[in-house]
């Protein structure tokens, strides 16, 4: 996770090139063991992937058991899928949290969201209830290069210098 926000470039996209101070929290460090084969990229010992996003929309993005796939392009840039359980709640605490306003504005039948998400659950049961507390996820993603630094780093500046 980086301490700024993406750089976006004239057509709105996340613009290449860019430099972002790592986040010291260990919330969104993660490390996974894996291979890179003719520019394909691919989580070889699936673990869990934790990352932090917006406390107010999805506070913290779970995924047991993530496996992965990415292809690197010519020009740097990737993409690839990601996948594996995640625990529903969130994603429903995401849909509800505007409450009536996102249901009735944006969204749809929020109560039917929570039935589904809950009914389809296929992993991680609950020890004491048996009932499956997470979902099979998988998520598209591209991305541009970008270079990351450690805060403090030679040549970077710390947030509480500026």
């Amino acid at each position: 996770r980086a301490m700024e926000f993406v750089k976006s470039d004239a057509n709105g996209k996340p613009r290449a090139d860019m430099t972002y101070r790592v986040s010291p929290d260990p919330r969104s460090h993660n490390v996974f063991d894996g291979e890179i084969d003719n520019g394909t990229v691919r989580i070889t010992e699936p673990g869990v992937l934790n990352l932090l996003q917006d406390p107010l929309v999805f506070p913290e993005f779970t995924l047991h058991n993530t496996h992965l796939r990415m292809d690197i392009k010519t020009d740097g840039a990737v993409e690839g899928i990601v996948g594996g359980y995640q625990p529903w709640l969130p994603i429903y605490f995401a849909y509800s949290g505007g409450g009536l306003a996102a249901e009735h504005d944006i969204m749809g039948d929020i109560p039917g969201i929570y039935h589904l998400l809950r009914r389809y659950a296929d992993a991680m049961p609950d020890p004491e209830t048996g009932e499956n507390t997470a979902i099979s996820a998988s998520y598209y993603f591209e991305a541009v290069p970008a270079f990351a630094v450690a805060p403090g780093e030679a040549g970077f500046e710390s947030a509480s210098a500026r």
